[in-house]
């Protein structure tokens, strides 16, 4: 029987860490590739049904949009708001419930970064062209933006709330 010394032992650690810490750094950097942050983020899975699927290929009866006003700082509040909104049933008897957080020109570099991620993540956001304000006209902005952003599949129903409000849906 072959006796292993210390260096072949040494040898080993030195090249099976360094390969598991890149392994693993490439996974922590690669999430949205296995799908974890989906896992993590939301706790409603969705099992395919035929109801389901005869429902997504056909036209909705009515088709809402409903607008989140909040600002671009409030990344905390969005993710508190859809954790709510993933918990509820999401049946809407042949109507479609779109809900999208609005906010006006993002001015930081870190809001732009963390919106973009967002952006990729759940694509739930309408960034207006305005500034951000509480009293000067945001909420016009919204509404006479919606026919031009989504004139390819049109709304019914357009409202606008603020973040401190839950809909029940």
């Amino acid at each position: 029987m072959r006796k292993t010394s210390f260096y072949q032992h040494d040898v080993h650690f030195t090249i099976i860490l360094p390969l598991s810490l890149l392994a693993l750094t490439v996974f922590l950097m690669y999430t949205a590739e296995f799908h974890l942050p989906t896992f993590f983020s939301s706790c409603r899975t969705s099992i395919p049904s035929d109801n389901n699927i005869i429902r997504s290929l056909t036209k909705p009866d009515l088709r809402i949009l409903v607008g989140v006003l909040t600002t671009a700082d409030g990344y905390k509040r969005r993710q508190l708001i859809r954790l709510a909104y993933s918990q509820q049933d999401g049946t809407y008897h042949d109507a479609e419930v779109d809900i999208r957080f609005v906010f006006c020109s993002l001015t930081k570099e870190e809001q732009s970064v963390i919106v973009a991620l967002e952006i990729m993540q759940y694509n739930d956001i309408i960034i207006l062209n305005c500034t951000e304000n509480m009293n000067n006209g945001k909420t016009y902005t919204y509404f006479s933006s919606v026919p031009t952003l989504f004139s390819d599949h049109p709304y019914d129903y357009v409202m606008k709330c603020d973040d401190e409000l839950m809909i029940p849906t």
